[in-house]
């Protein structure tokens, strides 16, 4: 499944986040779709950690075993970048 090669034109904007030590999806993928989405002129949003293993979701107690490294607690930050993204994006974020 190689995402990248679905971008159009026509693709909706998107925020992508992703992590170096993720040994499940290679970084890479999000780069390929980042440089997907420029060519495209689709905006995009990409942030790229750089430690915290594959399925993180949330980053936080509720989605993982409980224990929260401080790798964790960078990651955290995914989502306020994401709802200061939307916001700019002119959807209404409580």
């Amino acid at each position: 499944m190689s995402l990248e090669n679905a971008v159009t034109p026509d693709s909706v904007p998107a925020f992508v986040w992703h992590t170096m030590e993720d040994d499940f999806v290679p970084v890479e993928n999000s780069l390929y779709l980042a440089q997907a989405y420029r060519r495209a002129g689709v905006p995009f949003e990409l942030h790229i950690f750089e430690r915290g293993p594959h399925g993180l979701a949330l980053a936080d107690g509720e989605t993982s075993d409980g224990e929260i490294t401080p790798a964790m607690r960078n990651v955290q930050a995914w989502m306020p970048l994401a709802l200061a993204w939307l916001k700019l994006r002119g959807f209404s974020v409580r």
